[in-house]
């Protein structure tokens, strides 16, 4: 077998072989790595706490990675009270109320639809909460300047609205809010934990913050323990297949080989004999 092997075409498929094994396992090495990764930033500080600017998060008509998903930002612009939702059954301190969410326009925004059409692009900001639904579609953000740091949160399901209250929507899907004020959105929604500048304290006023906690530590990164693994057996696989293909060939001569012993006993001669 180790003269089948040693010929060129075997050594030329075994590199070949050796070159997708080692790519194979610079993938599962790499795959290890940011399992191993989110475990260490589950024991430390976690990445989403650190505030990074809003723009370098977000990006216009584009979703939202998964790994930006309960981050922390920062951002200025300003909220635009004729597109505002209530979201009702929202529970806070053991009681239930209604969030008030408003369009937020940020500062920075810059897409090729904006210059042509003139629309704005924003992003939903839940501007607090109260228990009294009156309250909650009274209340009005001001156009002013507000200064925001708040949690990017993903956005929710889209549910059907028809057997809803006027200006109220079940769960809180920036599609639907799209769709419904014809605006351009960034994806996701923002939970605001401070709030400063001219605008702030009307956007606030009768409304109780909603929490922004952090997410929970997710430890050990399953889904890319499993990648690794993947990976790992393809790297196998590759070599077994070069392996398998080199030995069904040396067997067939073999065999070949038997066949040409058989032949020349059975010779006409003997057979005539």
């Amino acid at each position: 077998m180790l003269k089948v092997a040693l010929r060129p075409k075997w050594i030329g498929a075994l590199v070949l072989a050796l070159v997708l094994a080692s790519l194979f396992a610079f993938l599962a090495n790499w795959q290890f790595s940011r399992a191993h990764t989110r475990a260490q930033q589950s024991a430390g500080t976690p990445v989403t706490e650190i505030v990074k600017p809003f723009t370098d998060v977000a990006h216009p008509e584009q979703t939202l990675p998964s790994s930006d998903a309960y981050q922390m930002v920062s951002l200025t612009g300003h909220y635009n009270p004729d597109q505002q939702v209530v979201i009702p059954a929202r529970k806070l301190g053991g009681r239930t109320g209604y969030w008030v969410v408003t369009m937020f326009v940020p500062d920075g925004a810059n897409v090729t639809a904006v210059a042509q059409d003139g629309r704005e692009i924003a992003i939903p900001a839940v501007r607090g909460w109260t228990d009294d639904e009156s309250a909650a579609h009274a209340s009005r953000a001001s156009t002013a300047p507000v200064a925001l740091t708040a949690r990017i949160q993903p956005t929710e399901s889209p549910t059907a609205t028809d057997k809803m209250p006027a200006g109220e929507m079940a769960t809180l899907s920036t599609a639907q809010l799209v769709n419904t004020w014809d605006v351009l959105s960034y994806a996701g929604y923002l939970l605001p934990t401070e709030q400063s500048g001219a605008g702030a304290a009307q956007a606030t006023s009768g409304l109780t913050a909603v929490p922004a906690p952090p997410p929970k530590p997710q430890g050990l990164n399953l889904q890319s323990l499993f990648y690794s693994i993947e990976w790992v057996v393809f790297a196998v696989f590759a070599i077994y297949v070069w392996f398998r293909m080199m030995r069904d060939e040396y067997l067939r001569e073999i065999e070949e080989a038997e066949m040409a012993d058989r032949m020349v006993e059975f010779s006409p001669k003997e057979i005539d004999s």
